[in-house]
């Protein structure tokens, strides 16, 4: 009997008419982005909210000021929030000098609560006009953190004369109230060469460091500065760099295996940076471009040396090839030795090096 009445049921709703919605479901579909901002009510952010996001845009990615007056900047938010007001430039340069006053009366406030803070200091030219720039760091006292802030980047009028420089150098302690405060301004290490001059104005756009520290070094009574000390990462670089090349002198046999190598590197580095057609048959080859030194990158010569000791590890017939094609001698069973070598003996190097550098948990 229970049977039967079960199988009566299910008669019962074979025979009912079928819900015509549940044949046919109403497609979900996804609204476009214009239509979200558009929705009903009020809108989903404020005009003061949204000024600020495109302030932090702008300032964050380094755009220009004229940004904000673009056709396609301003077509773009009329169609997604077209609710919403667009600033003008000249709103754009005023919100973004209360920016600065607000950051600076920040920094100063953090600032009033140190006892001892430091700053490093260099200079430089670029298109035809000199800068100075003043970074200040302290020690947070609760987590022993390196804390760092940017406190001054400012044209140089004039010659770059120590008056000049310990003007300006007092001019940013007093606008942060910290003349008292600092311990020690570190600077750059050395007088850089006519050689490193050009190279770095090859790579930098014509940009030229200024040997702060020998002007500094100079002293006069109308100025009253804090001790400078030489960079101590820049020293460990130079061990690295220049004074490895005094090694030379003491074998001969060293000597000629050190030039004929870097020679031949050095070769490879300039044919990549140069030609695109090389440098394409270079990551044809070897599967990755290799990375070419920069004199004004510290660590980079070691990075690029373990990069082709990499090669020489894992594709070895590889880059005998890639020499070959791009009619660069190949490298001898004494040079790769030589490669292998030099990046081992530098490890140590580099690895203080960043270790140095790391500017968080350095003092700890």
């Amino acid at each position: 009997m229970v049977s039967m009445e079960m199988e009566r049921e299910q008669a019962k709703k074979r025979r009912a008419p079928r819900n015509e919605e549940e044949d046919h479901p109403i497609p979900l579909t996804q609204g476009s982005v214009a239509q979200y901002f558009r929705g009903g009510g009020s809108p989903t952010i404020s005009q003061e909210r949204f000024d600020k996001l495109i302030l932090n845009f702008i300032i964050q990615g380094l755009h220009p000021l004229h940004t904000v007056e673009r056709p396609e900047y301003i077509d773009l938010f009329r169609e997604i929030l077209p609710s919403r007001h667009l600033m003008s430039r000249r709103t754009l340069e005023r919100m973004l000098e209360d920016e600065y006053t607000s950051m600076k009366s920040t920094r100063s406030r953090i600032l009033s609560k140190q006892n001892h803070v430091c700053t490093t200091t260099d200079a430089w030219s670029s298109n035809n006009r000199s800068f100075l720039g003043v970074t200040i760091h302290w020690i947070n006292q609760e987590t022993l953190r390196i804390c760092s802030g940017a406190s001054a980047c400012r044209r140089i009028i004039g010659r770059r004369t120590y008056d000049v420089l310990a003007e300006m150098l007092e001019d940013v302690h007093r606008d942060f109230n910290i003349k008292d405060k600092v311990t020690v301004t570190t600077t750059d290490n050395v007088q850089r060469t006519i050689q490193d001059r050009e190279e770095e104005d090859e790579e930098e756009e014509d940009t030229v460091f200024i040997n702060v520290t020998d002007i500094l070094n100079e002293t006069e009574e109308d100025y009253s500065l804090p001790s400078h000390q030489r960079c101590a990462c820049h020293t460990l670089n130079l061990v690295a760099t220049r004074d490895i090349q005094s090694a030379l002198a003491q074998s001969e046999a060293f000597k000629k295996v050190s030039r004929s190598t870097i020679g031949k590197c050095q070769a490879l580095w300039n044919k990549q940076h140069r030609s695109t057609q090389a440098s394409d048959i270079i990551k044809d080859k070897l599967g990755c471009q290799l990375i070419v030194p920069s004199p004004t990158r510290w660590n980079s010569t070691y990075h690029a040396m373990e990069c082709l000791n990499t090669c020489i590890l894992t594709k070895t017939q590889e880059l005998q090839e890639t020499c070959e094609k791009l009619l660069v001698t190949c490298f001898k069973a004494a040079e790769l030795t030589f490669i292998q070598e030099y990046v081992q003996v530098m490890a140590p190097l580099a690895k203080a090096l960043d270790i140095l550098q790391f500017d968080k948990m350095a003092y700890a």
